[in-house]
């Protein structure tokens, strides 16, 4: 089974990490908010499930405060952030883009789990609650 997700340059300690993973594609973003734009490098990843717990270890040291990372296996979803991470399990992935996807339908008992994920990424994690992807 392969994971796939995506990493934003600019949101890793240690950039060092992205040759850890198998670049699938690559875009250049620019993100304006007011006077201030900001640019960063999409990378597009996969990680095979052998390696998916100590690649999350690894990530939630790393991961700048202000970002996060998902990864999905199209029946999980894995979201990452400084200091911590969670899972939830999916009955559906209800919208993908080119980076991939973005909004999902949780099982029902996962619920629980994604509003404690995002209280902590909106809270200690100081994620915008504007970027964090859609689970219902």
């Amino acid at each position: 089974m392969v994971w796939k997700g995506w990493l934003i340059d600019k949101s890793l300690r240690k950039k060092g990490i992205l040759g850890k993973f198998n670049i699938i594609d690559s875009f250049t973003e620019r993100n304006k908010e007011g006077d201030k734009v900001r640019i960063w490098r999409l990378n597009v990843v996969e990680v095979a499930d052998k390696d998916m717990n100590r690649i999350v270890k690894n990530l939630e040291k790393i991961i700048k405060l202000g970002y996060y990372v998902h990864f999905t296996d199209r029946k999980n979803l894995i979201i990452i952030f400084s200091g911590r991470s969670f899972r939830i399990k999916l009955r559906k992935v209800l919208k993908e883009t080119k980076f991939g996807a973005v909004k999902f339908k949780a099982d029902p008992k996962s619920l629980k789990n994604w509003k404690a994920a995002l209280e902590y990424g909106t809270e200690k994690g100081r994620v915008d609650p504007r970027y964090v992807i859609s689970v219902v």
